[in-house]
């Protein structure tokens, strides 16, 4: 399945959030809704958890020196904490390092106030430990290199505070994507849990389209899980069930 809509499904549901370099095509938001049925081909992989090593902090340099004391000094003036790992500590992370990597997409100011909004609206539908998987996430990923971050393979980079977030600020999976997660770690060979919270994922936001949106999503969930390894994995087999999401969700 094409790997170019990994994570998909998950950097949606972060809203604006930036999360990688502008203009990738993964985090646009703009395919259909069975971009999940893509998802994690990576996911069992322990990645880059914590490298820190290309940091500002640690480079030494004059100018990403510059980068972080500025970095810095934003986060204290705008949040007062950037090193208790709380609400505001782990947004200030996050935006430090994302304008240390992405300079010139986005100002510290901007991702912080970006990254605060979207914890607080997942702390309103899922509750606080929502938030506290959240706030995880992004102080792991505030850890990560420039160059992990690039390749945008988040659950590789971060896997444990990855899998944190799909168990408290996702929908509860239900059957339908139970099954379609455990046909897509059959084919696949890992055991992760991402495929199926990617699919209920799918499945709430099409239902949220029209009714008909996610009767037609299912529909496809419920082929794909029927399907041999070989077809599942090139989607071949569902075309019916892929033309009736064109026409219900267009």
């Amino acid at each position: 399945m094409d790997a170019s809509y990994r994570h998909l499904a998950f950097l949606m549901s972060l809203g604006a959030i930036p999360l990688g370099c502008a203009g990738d095509d993964a985090s646009s938001g703009s395919d259909s809704a069975t971009t999940s049925t893509t998802t994690t081909d990576a996911t069992t992989s322990t990645g880059t958890t914590g490298d820190s090593s290309t940091s500002t902090a640690a480079t030494g340099t004059d100018s990403d020196s510059a980068a972080t004391t500025d970095a810095s000094t934003t986060a204290s003036e705008t949040t007062g904490d950037t090193t208790t790992g709380g609400p505001e500590g782990a947004c200030a992370t996050w935006a430090a390092k994302y304008v240390e990597c992405f300079p010139g997409d986005g100002s510290y100011r901007e991702v912080i106030n970006e990254c605060e909004t979207a914890r607080d609206s997942y702390i309103d539908s899922y509750g606080e430990a929502c938030g506290v998987a959240f706030e995880g996430f992004f102080a792991c990923l505030g850890e990560a290199s420039c160059a992990a971050l690039d390749e945008q393979d988040y659950d590789t980079i971060c896997p444990e505070a990855y899998v944190g977030v799909l168990m408290s600020c996702y929908p509860a999976v239900e059957d339908t994507c139970a099954a379609f997660g455990a046909k897509y770690n059959e084919c696949y060979g890992e055991d992760s849990p991402v495929p199926a919270y990617d699919c209920q994922l799918e499945l709430s936001m099409a239902l949220d389209t029209s009714a008909e949106c996610g009767e037609a999503t299912e529909e496809l969930y419920v082929c794909l899980t029927g399907l041999d390894c070989a077809d599942f994995e090139t989607e071949t087999g569902c075309d019916a069930q892929f033309d009736a999401i064109g026409k219900a969700c267009g």
